[in-house]
C-alpha cells in the first residue's frame, strides 16, 4: 500500500504509536465506513468494551486484544495510552459516533490530565495538525496521533 493510500485509510505509517478511535456506528460490519474497516485491519492491538469488539472479530483475527465489562472505560482509555506511548497502532472501538457520544471525549481528558501533570503549567500541547477525510488527527508533541473515526449511522 503506498503512503497516499496509507494516510487515506487512517493508518498511520511513522515510528511512533497511534491511538484510532474507531466508531462502528449502531452495529456490525455493514455499518462501518471503509475507512474505519482499514484502520482496524491496519492496527496492532484493538481496545474495547468486549459487545463492541465482539461485533468486529471478522476483521481483527490475529490482533492483541484488550477488552472489558460495562464501566471499565477509565481502564481501557489508560491501556490504549499506555500501548500507543509504547509506540504501537491502537484502535479503541466505540459504538455509535465515536467523537460525540463515544470514547473519544475520555481519551482527550485522560491525554490532556497526563500532559498538565507531566508538563505542569504548559497544559496539554495538543494541536489539530490536519484533516484526514474529515475526521480530525490531533497529536501530542511528545507522544502520538490520536484519531477520530465516525461510523455510519443506522
Amino acid at each position: 500500500m503506498d503512503k497516499k493510500a496509507k494516510d487515506r485509510t487512517g493508518y498511520h505509517s511513522g515510528s511512533k504509536g497511534a491511538i484510532h478511535i474507531v466508531g462502528i456506528g449502531p452495529g456490525g460490519l455493514e455499518h462501518l465506513t471503509f475507512k474505519a474497516r482499514k484502520t482496524l485491519e491496519g492496527c496492532d492491538v484493538i481496545v474495547g468494551y468486549k459487545t463492541y469488539v465482539d461485533l468486529v472479530k471478522n476483521l481483527i483475527r490475529g490482533k492483541e486484544v484488550f477488552s472489558t465489562g460495562m464501566t471499565q472505560e477509565v481502564d481501557r482509555c489508560q491501556k490504549a495510552i499506555e500501548l500507543a506511548a509504547q509506540g504501537k497502532k491502537v484502535a479503541v472501538v466505540s459504538s455509535g459516533d465515536a467523537g460525540i457520544y463515544g470514547m473519544a471525549g475520555l481519551i482527550y481528558e485522560l491525554m490532556f490530565n497526563r500532559h498538565t501533570n507531566e508538563e505542569g503549567e504548559k497544559r496539554g500541547k495538543g494541536e489539530t495538525e490536519k484533516k484526514i477525510s474529515g475526521s480530525p488527527v490531533h497529536r501530542f508533541s511528545d507522544s502520538f496521533i490520536i484519531e477520530v473515526i465516525p461510523g455510519v449511522p443506522a
